[in-house]
C-alpha cells in the first residue's frame, strides 16, 4: 500500500500548495484573489468526493435496504450503480478542466504579478487537477473490477476496468473541450434541449469539429500515458501486499 498512499499523498500536497498559491498571488501583488481559480479547484474535488459518497451511500443506504428487503436487492443496487456512474462522469471533466488555466486568461498586461509566479501558479493548479481527475478515475475502475470478480486481485488484468477508465477519458476529455470552449458547463446536462442546441450551433461553424477532434485525441492520449503506468504501480504494489498476506 505504500504507493497508494504515497500518492495520495502527494495528490493532497500539491492540492494545498495550489489553493496558497493562488490566495498568495493576490496577498503578495496589488491585485484581487482570482477567485474562479479557487472555485475550479473545489470543483475537481468532486470527482473524488462522489466516489466517497458512492461508497458510503452503499454500505450505509443500499445495502441495509437490500437487507430488509431482498427482493428488491438486484433492482436496487444496478439502479444505484448506474445513477452513481452518470452523476461521477458528469462531474470527472471538472478534474482535468484545471489543464486549460494554461491559457493565463487570469492573467492582464498590466498585472503587476512576476511572470514565473503565475507559470508555477498555474502549471501546479493544473497538476492538482490531473492528479485528482487520476486518482478518482482508479478508485472507479478498482470499483468495476470488483463488481464483477469480487475475488479479483489484479485490477490491471480485467477488461472491464480498462474500457471504462478509456471510455471516460475520452468523454472527459470531450466535456473539458465543451467547458472551455462551448462554455458549458456539468449543471447544463439539466437542461437537455439547450445543451444540445449550443452544441449543435458550435460544430456547425467550420473548423470546429477538426479541433475538438484534436484536442480530445491530444489530452486524452497525455491523460493515458500518465494513468496506465499509475495503474500499474498501484497494482503491483497492491498485489504484493496480497501475496504477502496470503504467504
Amino acid at each position: 500500500m505504500a504507493a497508494l498512499w504515497t500518492i495520495v499523498a502527494a495528490a493532497a500536497a500539491i492540492n494545498v500548495y495550489a489553493g496558497v498559491l493562488i490566495l498568495l498571488r493576490g496577498w503578495l501583488y496589488p491585485v484581487a484573489i482570482y477567485r474562479p481559480m479557487l472555485l475550479n479547484l473545489a470543483l475537481s474535488w468532486m470527482p473524488i468526493v462522489l466516489v466517497v459518497l458512492f461508497w458510503l451511500g452503499l454500505s450505509l443506504l443500499v445495502l441495509p435496504a437490500v437487507t430488509a428487503v431482498p427482493m428488491a436487492g438486484p433492482v436496487v443496487i444496478w439502479l444505484f450503480l448506474v445513477l452513481s456512474l452518470i452523476a461521477w462522469t458528469a462531474f470527472f471533466p471538472n478534474a482535468s478542466y484545471l489543464i486549460t488555466e494554461l491559457n493565463f486568461s487570469h492573467r492582464r498586461d498590466e498585472d503587476p504579478v512576476p511572470s514565473w509566479f503565475d507559470i508555477i501558479q498555474t502549471l501546479t493548479l493544473s497538476v492538482a487537477g490531473i492528479a485528482n481527475a487520476l486518482l478518482s478515475l482508479f478508485s472507479v475502475q478498482v470499483i468495476s473490477v470488483l463488481l464483477v470478480d469480487p475475488n479479483s486481485a489484479d485490477i490491471t488484468g480485467a477488461p472491464v476496468g480498462w474500457i471504462l477508465s478509456l471510455s471516460v477519458i475520452f468523454l472527459g476529455t470531450l466535456g473539458v473541450y465543451i467547458g472551455r470552449f462551448v462554455r458549458l458547463n456539468s449543471w447544463d446536462v439539466l437542461k437537455p434541449n439547450r445543451l444540445l442546441g449550443v452544441l449543435f450551433a458550435h460544430f456547425r461553424q467550420p473548423g470546429q469539429l477538426r479541433t475538438a477532434t484534436g484536442y480530445v485525441i491530444s489530452y486524452s492520449l497525455l491523460l493515458l500515458i500518465l494513468y496506465v503506468p499509475l495503474v500499474f504501480l498501484i497494482s503491483a504494489d497492491l498485489t504484493a501486499l496480497t501475496a504477502f498476506q496470503n504467504g
